[in-house]
């Protein structure tokens, strides 16, 4: 994944993605250049270890419920 942030939570979304969790390389949207994304995705499609870390980050995602905890959080407010 390659992630330019643009604006409002963006940035920390991008700084999370790419330096914390190590699925994304983050391009800075007034300097990128289209051999940064051409050198990006090379990055990405060559290392294993950017699918190694999405499919654990997957994986993990996919054992909590957060759609149903939303909505019990809400409903349980709205009582």
């Amino acid at each position: 994944m390659i992630s330019i942030p643009i604006s409002a939570d963006q940035p920390l979304v991008s700084y999370r993605i790419s330096d914390d969790l190590g699925i994304a390389i983050r391009l800075d949207l007034v300097e990128f250049t289209a051999e940064d994304v051409r050198k990006s995705l090379h990055r990405i499609f060559d290392d294993e270890q950017f699918y190694v870390r999405c499919d654990r980050l997957s994986k993990i995602s996919h054992e909590y419920p957060g759609y149903e905890n939303g909505a019990k959080l809400i409903m349980d407010l709205l009582k």
